[in-house]
């Protein structure tokens, strides 16, 4: 038999090859390079749509800083965020809602205390996630008095 000729046995229908292709041929004809077609390798795909890490409810794992839980939801390719204070039960104004692919950013107003923040979220694992705010503050301030010459 020559040497660009082979034959597969009967219950064989493809040819797989060290370098990851597959070739398809007709196993009543000899292998050649006119009778086979190359055949895309299908690799199997995943029956669950891959749920989204920031979806749930997170508070703070330091049990004596901020008593704020964030609520993140997701709608197609769309988060809302709502922000409540544990301590008083307030609910901030969100605003500006957006996502990157890795951070998710949020502004949200505190009507009790004037207070706006803008909040960055970067998931850590599955059931951590790193906060990161920034906030205005307002304080009242008094000139030093001049010393006096003598």
């Amino acid at each position: 038999m020559p040497m660009d000729v082979l034959r597969f046995p009967p219950t064989k229908k493809h040819a797989f090859f060290s370098t990851g292709s597959i070739i398809e041929t007709n196993i009543d004809q000899p292998f050649t390079a006119a009778n086979t077609r190359p055949v895309k390798a299908k690799t199997p795909t995943k029956k669950r749509a891959k749920r989204s890490l920031l979806v749930g409810t997170w508070f703070s794992a330091d049990e004596y800083a901020s008593e704020v839980e964030f609520v993140i939801e997701r709608t197609g390719e769309t988060y809302s965020v709502q922000a409540r204070d544990g301590d008083d039960g307030e609910q901030a104004d969100i605003f500006e809602t957006a996502w990157d692919g890795s951070v998710l950013s949020f502004a949200a107003h505190w009507n009790s205390t004037g207070r706006f923040a803008r909040y960055r979220i970067l998931v850590i694992s599955a059931n951590r996630i790193s906060l990161t705010y920034t906030y205005t503050d307002n304080e009242m301030y008094h000139r030093k008095p001049k010393a006096r010459e003598a």
